[in-house]
């Protein structure tokens, strides 16, 4: 199935700091078609604009969308400043996702807080949101904040992300191959993450991802077009990603399943007292840990858990319950 969009504009006027009040031609309409015999129109956009000669770009912009299924609008808010100039112009402030038609139901509200890099300027210079926040129709609300590097790349150092309570749900921390390669940063290539951290509200730290590059040994091949012989096999510094490794942290196991070993030869295995599946004495039997499941000795129990000490995990079936050493 193929679509025909067709588009109307409109001129509008706009303050320009050197040349004064000029104007601007906006697309001010969309249809689309199906390509068929009748050309049937699927969808309908037009949108309208809140301008004036002295704004230095529309105030805000409505785009409804009208289809055989369902009718909405979505209204920007931006930022502009009136017969002057200003960084943030033309920056969207607030989101707005409403039903149509009349009356109408704002279904979500999205608000951003924006800087860069120098904000006395009266130009743009690496602009970015430093918070969001999201509203929905019953007034309850969630937002995420936004940290960056203080090398002027631009990079998200850090989002963190807050429920409705605003209580913090996680942090997820990025750093960069280039903050430790040198190389990597001469050649420009500094968007690269080299590891991303996700801590749950606690800080504590649950998932991480690890990331190497360029690892793999490169071939040269002879007689390729077109190719500059600047760029060989013994440039290894081009970004390519070669590994990626993710890794999980589980919670420990419960106390009563905690044994207290050390790297000797004394282990002191544990028990449950009042608890009849667990209160079983524990033996070692060669080189696991079993105890007896109360008055049920054949009964097994089967779990994958970290090792205690932090050096391992196995799936453990023996006798009741046991470690693998």
């Amino acid at each position: 199935m193929n679509t025909l969009a067709s588009f109307s504009y409109i001129t509008t006027p706009f303050y320009d700091l050197t040349l004064g009040c000029v104007e601007e031609r906006l697309v001010s309409g969309r249809t689309d078609y199906l390509v068929n015999a009748a050309a049937v129109a699927q969808g309908m956009q037009t949108i309208t604009y809140n301008m004036n000669s002295g704004l230095s770009n529309p105030a805000q912009v409505s785009v409804p969308k009208y289809d055989s299924a369902n009718s909405s609008e979505t209204v920007y808010t931006l930022s502009y400043t009136s017969s002057g100039t200003h960084w943030s112009d033309g920056l969207a402030q607030t989101v707005q996702h409403k039903t149509l038609p009349s009356p109408q139901q704002v279904l979500r509200t999205e608000d951003t807080t924006w800087t860069q890099d120098n904000v006395s300027l009266a130009f743009i210079d690496n602009p970015r949101p430093t918070s969001k926040k999201v509203t929905l129709d019953n007034g309850q609300y969630t937002h995420t904040d936004f940290t960056y590097t203080s090398d002027g790349t631009g990079n998200v150092r850090q989002t963190t992300e807050y429920g409705f309570a605003a209580e913090v749900i996680r942090r997820t921390t990025t750093n960069y191959l280039h903050e430790t390669n040198p190389a990597y940063a001469a050649l420009n290539l500094v968007n690269l993450p080299s590891s991303i951290s996700i801590t749950d509200a606690a800080g504590t730290e649950v998932s991480r991802t690890e990331y190497a590059y360029d690892v793999s040994v490169l071939t040269s091949y002879a007689s390729v077009l077109n190719h500059d012989s600047a760029y060989g096999s013994t440039l290894a510094t081009r970004g390519n990603a070669t590994s990626v490794r993710r890794l999980l942290k589980q919670a420990p196991p419960p106390e009563w399943l905690r044994a207290h070993c050390d790297d000797s030869s004394s282990k002191r295995p544990f028990i449950q007292p009042g608890n009849p599946e667990r209160d079983g004495q524990p033996e070692w039997l060669g080189n696991k840990l079993c105890f007896s499941m109360g008055v049920n000795d054949s009964l097994r129990q089967c779990d994958r858990r970290p090792d205690d000490c932090g050096r391992y995990q196995q799936r453990a079936c023996d006798y009741g319950s046991a470690w693998t050493r």
